[in-house]
C-alpha cells in the first residue's frame, strides 16, 4: 500500500507533491492544514485507489479519470481556484449520487443548468444522460471560458448551449456584487445597460427550443426566494418542470417558504447533504 501511494505521489505535479508533503507534515505535528492541501491531499489517496492521473499543462491542472464507463478530462484552475473543491464535491464526495441513482433510469432529455460555474455539473449529467442537450448559464466570463473548456475536451459541445448571464425572476440587466471565490458569484440587478443580463426560467426555456425541462439545476447563491416569490418563474415550474435539484442558502433564503412554495405546485422533495432534490408527486 506505501509502495502504491509512493507512485501516485511521484506522478503528481511537483506543486501537487508539495502540498501532499506539507499536509502530512502538518498532521504529523497536529498543526493547522490549508484547505487546498487538505482537499488536494484527499485528491491524491482518491487516485491511489482509482484511474485518476493529474498532468499541468497551460497554467491548468488536468484530471484524467473514469466516471461511469467513460473517461473524462477536466480542467482545474491555479492552486488557489475553487475549482477543485468543486470536482471534489462532484467526483470524489459524489454530492450528486442519491439523485444518478433515484433517476438513473428516467428519460432525462432537456436540462437547464443554473449557475453552471465550470460545467462540471453538466458534464456529470451528461455522462449519465447521454442523449439530454443542456442550456448551461453563468454570469461569470471567466467561468464561463473553462465551460467550455470542459465541454470541448469531452467532446459534450453539440450537446449544450451556453448563455452569459442568469437566471431571474424578470429579463432585465445584472451585475456581480459579491464574489466569494469562483463557485459563489452572487449578481444583482444592475442600474445601467451593461452585457450581464437577467432571464427568466420561461426565456431560457423558449432559448434552449424546449417545450419542458426535463432536469433543472438551480445553484444561483441566494436567488432562491427572488425566485419562488413571482408568480411567472412558480407557473414555468408547475406547467413545464419535471425534476429540480437545487442548492438552498440558509443565510439569504428560507428553506421553510420554499418547500411550501415547492409543495403547492405538487412537489414532493427530499435533502441529500447541501441538496434538495424535488420531483412531481
Amino acid at each position: 500500500m506505501v509502495l502504491k501511494q509512493f507512485k501516485t505521489w511521484w506522478r503528481l505535479p511537483v506543486t501537487i507533491k508539495i502540498r501532499v508533503l506539507r499536509l502530512f507534515w502538518c498532521r504529523v505535528w497536529k498543526q493547522q492544514c490549508r484547505k487546498h492541501d487538505i482537499i488536494w491531499g484527499s485528491i491524491f489517496l482518491y487516485s491511489t485507489n482509482n484511474k485518476l492521473r493529474v498532468s499541468f499543462n497551460n497554467n491548468c491542472y488536468q484530471l484524467d479519470f473514469i466516471y461511469h464507463r467513460r473517461p473524462l478530462v477536466l480542467d482545474v484552475r491555479g492552486q488557489m481556484s475553487s475549482d477543485i473543491f468543486t470536482f471534489f464535491q462532484l467526483f470524489v464526495a459524489n454530492e450528486y449520487e442519491p439523485f444518478f441513482q433515484k433517476f438513473r433510469k428516467s428519460n432525462i432529455k432537456s436540462i437547464i443548468d443554473c449557475g453552471a460555474n465550470v460545467g462540471y455539473f453538466s458534464v456529470q449529467v451528461l455522462t449519465w444522460f447521454p442523449a439530454a442537450k443542456a442550456l448551461l448559464v453563468e454570469p461569470d466570463l471567466d467561468n464561463l471560458a473553462q465551460i467550455e473548456t470542459n465541454l470541448s475536451r469531452n467532446n459534450l459541445g453539440e450537446s449544450c448551449q451556453l448563455i452569459h448571464g442568469a437566471i431571474w425572476p424578470t429579463d432585465q440587466y445584472l451585475e456581480i456584487h459579491d464574489k466569494g471565490g469562483e463557485w459563489a458569484y452572487q449578481v444583482q440587478p444592475s442600474e445601467s445597460v451593461n452585457e450581464l443580463k437577467g432571464f427568466t426560467l420561461l426565456k431560457l426555456m423558449q432559448t434552449a427550443g424546449f417545450d419542458r425541462i426535463d432536469l433543472l439545476k438551480l445553484d444561483v447563491e441566494g436567488a432562491e426566494e427572488l425566485l419562488f416569490k413571482h408568480s411567472l418563474f412558480k407557473e414555468t415550474l408547475k406547467n413545464h418542470v419535471g425534476i429540480i435539484v437545487m442548492e438552498i442558502h440558509d443565510d439569504y433564503a428560507r428553506r421553510n417558504f420554499i418547500c411550501e412554495e415547492l409543495d403547492k405546485f405538487g412537489f414532493e422533495f427530499f435533502d441529500s447533504g447541501e441538496l434538495t432534490i424535488c420531483t412531481k408527486k
